[in-house]
């Protein structure tokens, strides 16, 4: 992936959380995706989305505003 693609990966993954659309969110991510914080530990592949998508079912008020972002390979 490019940076242009990459760009436009996060910006769609913020734009579906703001939307509560919790299946959009895992669309933004690959097959073998690794996903690690605090609350919820290391997630991997469908478990990630797993998460977002119990996440932004249960959610009555979401406000997410992406203001920038850059995108680059990872070291």
């Amino acid at each position: 992936m490019g940076a242009e693609t990459d760009r436009a990966t996060i910006a769609r993954l913020y734009a579906a959380f703001g939307e509560c659309n919790g299946a959009a969110m895992t669309a933004c991510y690959a097959p073998d995706a690794h996903f690690s914080d605090p609350a919820f530990g290391d997630l991997h592949g469908g478990d990630v989305g797993a998460m977002w998508r119990m996440l932004t079912s249960r959610a009555t008020y979401l406000k997410i505003e992406l203001h920038e972002h850059e995108a680059g390979a990872l070291d």
